[in-house]
């Protein structure tokens, strides 16, 4: 049986910008930002081969929770390659039927950080829901998210992960022991200047906040 690596990070969590700092400690990059310049970046501990695009199709599919069907599992099986790292919004229970899953990275959240997070991620990615009026409507959304929250519970009770990280030690008051811990696991990885890199942090948790308070990035 294919194995493979699993990360869950809630959506709008802010995996992309510990990517993007992942990739500052590759580079040594001297101009570092945090501003929109990391939305590409993914977080990971190892090196592997990119999904083809048959797989990151599938894989597309089955990040929306209400996608998490038998056969949908069992295509992704079937293309993905064996020894991959992949980053979910949730949990995949029932793929473990088709692959050995190895628990790398869980972020987790309280309730109300969860909620705080999915609607961030709406905004960032221009999809926060409207009614026939135009207007923003927390309820067209809240069911969505409840789902994955209650996927979120689950998560935290079942599973266990080598790297279990609470997202107000990262963003909110970054904990320096939990984010050398991080990364001091990126693959390639050098030393790095901890205080540059909670800098960074503190600056994208406050740019996050003003996205939250003016409903746009």
């Amino acid at each position: 049986m294919k194995h493979i690596d699993i990360l869950v990070g809630p959506m709008g969590a802010g995996t992309s910008f510990l990517g993007y700092l992942q990739h500052i400690i590759t580079t040594n990059l001297g101009d570092t930002k945090a501003d929109n310049c990391w939305d590409d970046y993914v977080l990971q501990f190892k090196k592997f081969e990119p999904l083809t695009p048959t797989a990151k199709e599938i894989k597309r599919t089955i990040n929306n929770i209400n996608n998490a069907t038998e056969s949908n599992y069992k295509k992704f099986a079937n293309a993905i390659e064996d020894g991959a790292e992949l980053l979910f919004h949730y949990y995949p229970f029932g793929l473990d039927k088709f692959i050995t899953l190895n628990n790398r990275f869980f972020l987790s959240c309280t309730k109300d950080r969860f909620f705080w997070c999915y609607k961030l991620g709406l905004i960032k990615n221009n999809d926060l829901p409207v009614d026939c009026r135009g207007e923003q409507n927390d309820d067209l959304w809240y069911e969505e998210c409840n789902k994955e929250w209650q996927n979120h519970v689950e998560t935290k009770i079942k599973c266990t992960f080598d790297y279990h990280v609470e997202y107000e030690d990262v963003f909110v008051k970054p904990n320096k022991g939990v984010i050398q811990m991080l990364l001091k696991a990126t693959p390639n990885g050098r030393d790095f200047n901890i205080d540059k890199i909670v800098d960074l942090l503190v600056k994208y948790n406050s740019r996050n906040n003003e996205i939250l308070e003016y409903g746009t990035r």
